[in-house]
């Protein structure tokens, strides 16, 4: 009996497909998801969205606003590392040892009528070298 629950749990759980990031192309990640930097042993998480003050898409405003993301980038040789990218320069970009990240877009755009909290992120972030 054990074991047929075992096997219909197993068969209910999801993989999670492996995003690999590849230089100079951008990528996509959802809130909460990690790619790896191909040919680099890196891998970045989109941790949280620490501030998004963009202008509403519904509202006219004198100013664009800004988002700022956490990402968590780890190797398996190194502690983590934690960046806080915004979306204006010169905060859209970090480094670290030779690989530069940057922080291209945040989707979806902000609605006055939805609470940040019911957004569904998904952060565009290109890497550059090494």
């Amino acid at each position: 009996m054990l074991a047929a629950l075992i096997v219909v749990a197993a068969g209910c759980a999801t993989v999670d497909t492996a995003i690999v990031a590849k230089p100079g192309v951008e990528f996509n990640l959802a809130l909460g998801k990690t790619a790896a930097l191909s040919g680099t042993g890196y891998r970045i998480t989109f941790d949280r969205v620490t501030e998004d003050s963009r202008c509403p898409i519904d509202v006219v405003c004198v100013w664009a606003g800004d988002a700022k993301i956490r990402l968590i980038i780890d190797r398996s040789t190194a502690p983590a590392d934690i960046r806080i990218l915004g979306l204006t320069q010169p905060n859209s970009e970090s480094g670290l040892n030779g690989v530069r990240i940057r922080f291209v877009s945040l989707a979806p755009a902000p609605r006055q009528s939805e609470p940040s909290a019911n957004r569904q992120y998904v952060a565009r972030l290109v890497v550059v070298g090494p």
